[in-house]
């Protein structure tokens, strides 16, 4: 995320650089700056306060983008945890997709957004993307004796929503 003035676009190749690192980026124009509306925010309180207020109204408690290696392309898939006492649905699924194209682009949209219980993180709390690229795509996961949760990877590994 930015609050340059600018538009997303600005991180353009900065996502492209870290997708051949195995990482996601989801650039956003805050409120004020870029193509959105509303006054600007300018400091990193206001970031912060405009992120988990966006995900409050929405019912989630944490998100995780993958790019995963699907027929000779990357397919973005949006892992969430819902908030206690609310479920994933349809309408909420349509909300976060235009969402998402709204405040970032089309070709950000995921193709998949899927409920899961926990992400994977190290023992000091940090969320493991490529954990969970590497296998959802099948490949060795280095390091588990890092992750505070390895347990959690058995979730991800034969999610069927994925093999289509």
């Amino acid at each position: 995320m930015h609050g340059s003035g600018l538009t997303h676009i600005v991180w353009s190749l900065h996502e492209q650089f870290l997708a051949t690192k195995g990482y996601s980026i989801l650039s956003v124009d805050l409120p004020g700056h870029g193509n959105s509306e509303g006054p600007a925010i300018k400091s990193i309180e206001e970031i912060s306060e405009w992120i988990k207020k966006s995900m409050e109204e929405l019912k989630i408690k944490e998100i995780s983008f993958i790019g995963h290696s699907w027929d000779n392309d990357i397919r973005i898939i949006l892992f969430v945890i819902m908030n206690r006492n609310y479920q994933l649905n349809n309408e909420l699924i349509r909300r976060l997709k235009i969402q998402i194209r709204v405040n970032a682009s089309p070709r950000h949209v995921p193709s998949k957004i899927l409920n899961v219980k926990d992400i994977p993180r190290t023992k000091n709390g940090k969320i493991v993307e490529l954990a969970v690229k590497n296998i959802i795509e099948g490949n060795e996961v280095k390091n588990k004796e890092a992750l505070a949760n390895p347990e959690i990877l058995d979730e991800f590994r034969n999610l069927n929503e994925l093999k289509y």
